[in-house]
């Protein structure tokens, strides 16, 4: 076995689809890790298609061209490298890489097949780790490849070894979980129970750049099994580097390298302007279009912008009244917007009353952005638009519960409450004082909310509004739990229902980058579901894993399938009886006794069971589909793939 490797990380920003220019680009990275000496190069997971190709994965077309790429990395590459995809079937996408050595590309899925199937410990059938990350053997050494934390996870804990984990995640960055920055959550501890656990090397390739929806901010590392890091490559900018593994070695290392300080409003910061740069640059657009009016929001998106694309390529309509108007106004000046337009409010004004309008204020909002619209179509524009979350959530009142600049194509707010709005903007006038102290005190907490009899400041109810609106969306929080809090029974109704009344405004609203662990997209609801949340008892909870797993085998033991699975998964020599008598007994009724077996039996590893949960929750969809469920999971007739239902239980009927 090898006992040396060396190993180059690829920090790659591409415009997915363009697979000639990726090509070429990939290469000439090559061209650096060969010229270092590097046995392997390991390229991000949106290199070649992105996060999603949506339908283009079931395109022949593409399908053709993205193979014809491959097969030219075939031909040009000097180093073995991975390089992960994304895999279409009829209706699905999924992670997927190819090792290039030799000429020869590879799909690790077929190799990691073979070798997991080489790793299944005595009482665990060889499908228990199907599907599982894949293992191959690269210059003498195991290298495993993982596409989300839940894979990392399964060599933390034991279920695979290698010697060597290449982290390639398909996640972009969620200001909600530290770890999705990379090397500079190191510096609080992430990643370094999984190197211990694994036993293994960890080389994190992220990529830098927008992909879709989702931001990745770079920051790839190599670290040592005991947790030190051997090499780290900064957020935000795109870097190739070749580090030194030492398979069999010990540690500590010679030359740690530290790293790098963790920074939230910093890192939120630099996403917002790499997502709304990329967003502009990869569609092509000469520069972006903004309404300034002095409000807190608006400040901060244009200086997002500016940080973008460069004061040159922002233009700025302004617009407003009195401080409002002279806030904009300094906000422009300090951050060198050239292409200014100025709106006066009382044209505006004028303009919706001839129209017509019984609410002029919002009518008057609307030519704003018909204006800006303009704008930004002649000049083939990015239209910005000044809407964070809070306001997407729940509008500006009663009244208007509609997000402000409807006609917007992007915001780079959207998917940020409030509060860290606020954050973001004191952060940014700390590298340059751009953003004017009323401007950032000038909250526009939304009313109508109740909000007023519980706080004392505007930043006091916002944050009360938007910590209500965050464990309603984040986590979930029906009424009776959020009326636990100082909002009450009668508040949280009320901001429920603002919350309902508008959905159909955001369906009409912004595009907007994904920060948070659950999106206002995500959280969608029926618009003509007439179910409201009602006060219980107490608080609801929906089941965790381990609920779930009892209920899901305890349900296939009750179908009469569980004595299927359990002989195909038991081991030659039967393991001891179980330490509770109670659940071997005759009179225990069927599910209690699957669950011993998944929960109790220390024969059955943690992956099994995630395996048959995984595999049952599978034909339980296939059954709300319609599906006969006749073939195995290797899809051959006669249950020869295995499973829980190796034959299937279904009749053609």
């Amino acid at each position: 076995m090898k006992m040396q490797m060396k190993v180059a990380i690829a920090q790659m920003n591409t415009t997915p689809g363009d697979f000639d220019a990726i090509v070429d680009k990939m290469c000439s990275y090559d061209t650096v890790a060969h010229a270092y000496g590097a046995d392997l190069i390991v390229f991000p997971s949106t290199v070649m298609m992105g996060c999603d190709p949506l339908s283009l994965a079931q395109c022949p077309g593409y399908i053709l061209d993205f193979s014809s790429a491959m097969g030219a990395l075939s031909d040009r590459l000097r180093t073995p490298a991975i390089v992960p995809f994304v895999a279409g079937g009829i209706g699905t996408s999924m992670p997927e890489a190819a090792l290039i050595r030799n000429g020869a590309v590879l799909p690790l899925s077929i190799a990691g097949a073979v070798s997991n199937a080489g790793q299944a410990k005595p009482g665990m059938a060889a499908s228990a780790l199907a599907g599982s990350p894949a293992v191959v053997s690269i210059e003498g050494v195991n290298v495993g490849v993982a596409y989300t934390f839940d894979e990392l996870e399964l060599f933390a804990s034991g279920s695979l070894s290698a010697d060597v984990i290449c982290f390639v995640p398909f996640e972009g960055y969620d200001v909600d979980e530290q770890a999705t920055c990379f090397a500079p959550s190191v510096s609080d501890g992430c990643f370094v129970e999984e190197a211990k656990g694994a036993d293994a090397w960890i080389v994190a390739a992220n990529a830098v750049g927008a992909f879709g929806d989702l931001a990745f901010v770079g920051g790839s590392f190599v670290m040592a099994p005991w947790g030190e890091l051997a090499a780290a490559s900064r957020c935000f900018a795109e870097d190739v580097f070749v580090c030194d593994i030492d398979v069999k070695g010990e540690g500590p290392l010679a030359n740690p390298v530290a790293p790098p300080a963790f920074d939230r409003e910093r890192i939120l910061w630099d996403a917002c302007v790499l997502a709304t740069r990329d967003r502009c640059d990869k569609q092509g657009l000469s520069g972006v279009a903004v309404v300034c009016d002095g409000s807190l929001s608006s400040s901060v998106t244009c200086a997002i912008a500016v940080d973008a694309v460069g004061p040159m390529r922002v233009h700025a309509l302004v617009c407003g009244a009195g401080e409002e108007l002279e806030d904009a106004r300094g906000v422009v000046r300090a951050l060198k917007i050239r292409d200014v337009d100025e709106l006066a409010a009382r044209d505006v004004e004028r303009a919706a009353v001839a129209l017509g309008g019984n609410e002029t204020e919002d009518l008057a909002r609307g030519l704003v952005e018909a204006r800006l619209g303009a704008w930004a179509r002649a000049g083939e524009l990015l239209t910005l638009s000044s809407a964070d979350k809070t306001e997407l959530a729940v509008g500006s009142s009663s009244f208007d519960p509609a997000p402000a600049a409807r006609a917007a194509a992007f915001a780079p707010l959207g998917d940020i409450y409030r509060s860290d709005v606020m954050r973001l903007a004191r952060y940014r006038n700390t590298v340059s004082p751009v953003i004017c102290p009323r401007a950032v005190q000038r909250l526009c907490v939304p009313t109508d909310l109740g909000l007023e009899g519980i706080a004392e400041t505007d930043e006091q109810c916002l944050s009360e509004l938007d910590a209500s609106l965050l464990a309603h969306f984040e986590h979930n929080y029906g009424l009776t739990e959020l009326a636990q809090g100082r909002l009450g029974e009668d508040g949280a109704a009320r901001l429920l229902e603002r919350v309902r009344a508008c959905e159909l405004a955001r369906r009409h609203g912004p595009l907007y980058p994904l920060f948070s662990s659950r999106s206002l997209s995500e959280a969608q609801v029926p618009l003509m579901d007439a179910w409201r949340d009602r006060m219980r008892p107490e608080p609801l909870r929906m089941p965790d894993e381990g609920e779930l797993t009892r209920a899901v085998v305890g349900a296939a033991h009750d179908l009469g399938v569980y004595d299927a699975a359990a002989k195909m998964d038991a081991p030659s020599t039967p393991p001891a009886p179980a330490a509770s008598p109670s659940l071997a007994t005759p009179n225990t009724p069927a599910s209690a006794s699957a669950i011993a077996f998944m929960v109790d039996d220390p024969g059955v590893p943690k992956a099994s069971m995630r395996s048959r949960v995984n595999e049952a929750l599978g034909y339980l969809q296939e059954l709300s589909d319609g599906k006969r469920m006749r073939e195995g999971l290797g899809g051959d007739k006669g249950g020869q793939g295995g499973g829980i239902w190796p034959d299937g239980f279904f009749s053609d009927n």
